[in-house]
């Protein structure tokens, strides 16, 4: 599957919104997705970087025309030096 730094630009949006179990999320926006990734492919590739609860898959494209998804992690509790770490 290659390294995802780099082929993948990741971003990061920091959620304070209770949803289910998880009060406080930390999620990724991974865009340039190769074509045959599956969420089992990305929660093995991001597991070691947390606490991974979900992985979602939009069924379009972003504006510049590439296949995009969301990694979502619990624990991070400092998302400035989670996001420099993934650089």
């Amino acid at each position: 599957m290659g390294n995802p730094k780099q082929q993948w630009e990741v971003r990061r949006r920091r959620t304070q919104k209770q949803h289910n179990r998880y009060p406080e999320r930390t999620s990724l926006y991974v865009s340039n997705i190769p074509v045959g990734i599956r969420k089992g492919d990305l929660w093995k590739t991001f597991k070691p970087l947390g606490k991974v609860v979900d992985v979602f898959i939009p069924d379009k494209k972003n504006k510049e025309g590439s296949f995009f998804r969301f990694i979502k992690f619990v624990g991070i509790n400092d998302p400035q030096g989670f996001e420099s770490s993934l650089s």
